[in-house]
């Protein structure tokens, strides 16, 4: 129930915070990680986190991020198409997602 509660607030002040960055797929071609073309990358409560506008759903890039919001990024999270078996590098976006946490 704590984890709900913490999705639902983190998603509701993700939404309409300042401080978050809309990225596109388009913009990253071959890099881009994710299953959705768009999501609002941030930093909330000091963790990384990616914010689905469409579901309204905060996702974890860390596993400590994904515990504390209460679901992870492995259902958008995009299949390596190179490496069989594999996932497309997150670490450049969950660098990005920190950098606001400085903010």
């Amino acid at each position: 129930m704590k984890r709900l509660i913490l999705s639902i607030l983190i998603a509701s002040s993700f939404a309409s915070a300042d401080g978050y960055e809309t990225i596109k797929e388009k913009s990253y071609g071959d890099r881009w990680a994710f299953t959705v073309s768009e999501v609002k990358i941030g930093c909330e409560m000091g963790l990384p986190v990616v914010f689905i506008r469409g579901d309204n759903s905060a996702y974890g890039l860390t596993g400590f991020s994904a515990k504390a919001v209460g679901r992870g990024i492995d259902s958008i999270w995009g299949d390596n198409p190179m490496l069989k078996g594999l996932k497309i590098d997150i670490s450049p976006f969950i660098n990005l997602a920190l950098s606001h946490c400085s903010k």
